[in-house]
């Protein structure tokens, strides 16, 4: 996925459609407020970007800014309510930081994959989120199922 300051992307079973997250840079520097902007790639619409509503906004994919220092901003994403992400600079590009196994090992987080079940009444039975050790440079995937 080709996308300007790409911090990660959620994608799920329902369609192709994703929910890109890119970083809020101007002049070089994340905007400590509002340091993630929130768009649709409307990909069963010719990649078309669209705006998330404001239910899609405050349920699902939004987040909020914990705490707001120039070097980690922590924010909670509703999507992964269960972990702080921390948006941190290394090596000059910002990177999305996420702690998964409960240790001291830090990981970049690179994508979310939601499952679902369900047509009208859509019930999420796993979550997988797709991070990067950033002393290999490999990808792993965490499988969290629901209860």
């Amino acid at each position: 996925m080709n996308v300007p300051n790409l911090a990660f992307y959620i994608g799920r079973t329902l369609n192709r459609n994703v929910v890109i997250y890119t970083f809020n840079i101007k002049d070089d520097v994340i905007d400590l407020f509002e340091p993630l902007k929130i768009h649709w790639i409307m990909r069963e619409k010719d990649n078309e970007l669209e705006d998330l509503t404001y239910l899609e906004s405050s349920m699902a994919y939004g987040y909020e800014v914990l705490d707001n220092h120039p070097k980690d901003i922590a924010i909670k994403i509703k999507a992964l309510p269960e972990h702080i992400v921390l948006i941190r600079r290394v090596d000059n590009k910002y990177k999305c930081i996420i702690n998964i196994d409960d240790t001291s090992n830090e990981q970049y987080l690179k994508k979310v994959f939601v499952h679902h079940t369900g047509n009208i009444q859509v019930n999420v039975t796993s979550i997988e989120i797709i991070y990067e050790d950033p002393e290999t440079g490999k990808l792993h995937t965490f499988v969290r199922n629901s209860a």
